[in-house]
């Protein structure tokens, strides 16, 4: 049987202390058929020459300089130079597992799936990921709907929501690319591909290292932030709407209720002024009495009162 190639797409920028970390957890990876494509998204230090540097050590490596575009636009056009089967996305100031790719290609073979997904663990500053790769794992399937469903609650978002850590057919990305120009493109896309999905694989093995980087923009809570997460929550009603998807449409707007009382509630002012002003139009019958009493409780106190009522009974 011919294996299969992936293409792996990094998008770099500023990220000159971790790059070679990245890459190197890519070229040493167990599985070899693989295609890099580094794309320097108008890096300003030095990532664009490490980047250069990288290609002349290995063959597989590709390289794409361009202006800065962000993070969406740079996974589209390394996806879109791309020739593999397969794609999966790295961060440059993250990490894989040893046999990452390798996991997830076996994942999706074993459990016919459309789309193979792995864990992840965090990493701080100061800190290794210790990936386990004699340990027992388990790998949980679900039909697109349900992965999408996953989205709208807690347990899995995390190794479910991103880019990163998983395995998609590269033609995928090509018809519903990332959206460019703004933040939070993950919860804008992702939800999209799960749904056209027939099986949808996710194992507890961890495959990734996330890096906690105190200086990346996803931890620095900006208006611009605030405005595209709640951008993204919006698309995904309307998508399940759309598609005539009334649990997940509801299921989603119960989410977004909760998740703009949360951040409202954190002195994030753009969900504070949804709250508001719009977030009316997104109650309706079957709305949880839970979600009920923390979206009118914030428009009459400017609290969240289950935050504040666990607070109490902790006293």
């Amino acid at each position: 049987m011919n294996e299969a190639l992936v293409s792996v797409v990094i998008p770099v920028y500023k990220v000159e202390a971790y790059l070679d970390r990245c890459v190197e957890s890519v070229v040493r990876q167990s599985y070899e058929k693989l295609e890099i494509i580094l794309v320097d998204d108008g890096s300003p230090d030095r990532c664009g020459a490490m980047c250069d540097a990288w290609a002349e050590k290995d063959a597989r490596i590709r390289v794409l300089h361009q202006k800065n575009a962000g993070l969406g636009a740079a996974r589209n056009r390394g996806t879109e130079i791309a020739s593999g089967e397969f794609v999966t996305f790295v961060d440059s100031d993250d990490y894989l597992a040893p046999d990452a790719i390798e996991l997830l290609l076996r994942i999706r073979r074993e459990q016919k799936a459309d789309i193979a997904c792995g864990d992840c663990c965090s990493v701080g500053r100061e800190e290794k990921a210790v990936f386990d790769r004699e340990g027992e794992y388990s790998v949980r399937v679900f039909t697109g709907r349900e992965a999408c469903m996953t989205l709208q609650g807690w347990e899995l978002y995390m190794p479910m929501v991103t880019a990163w850590g998983k395995l998609f057919p590269r033609a995928w990305i090509l018809d519903d690319p990332f959206t460019e120009g703004r933040l939070h493109e993950d919860e804008s896309t992702t939800f999209k591909l799960f749904y056209r999905a027939r099986r949808v694989a996710l194992t507890t093995r961890a495959v990734y290292a996330y890096f906690q980087n105190p200086d990346s923009i996803m931890h620095t809570r900006t208006e611009r932030s605030q405005r595209d997460t709640l951008l993204a929550y919006c698309e995904q009603i309307r998508f399940f709407e759309a598609n005539g998807e009334e649990a997940l449409a509801r299921a989603a707007r119960d989410k977004l209720l909760n998740v703009a009382v949360d951040f409202a509630d954190r002195g994030e002012e753009v969900f504070g002024a949804f709250l508001r002003s719009e977030a009316w139009q997104y109650r309706n019958p079957k709305t949880r009495p839970k979600t009920l009493v923390r979206y009118f409780g914030y428009r009459l106190t400017g609290r969240d009162l289950n935050k504040l009522y666990h607070k109490l009974i902790k006293k």
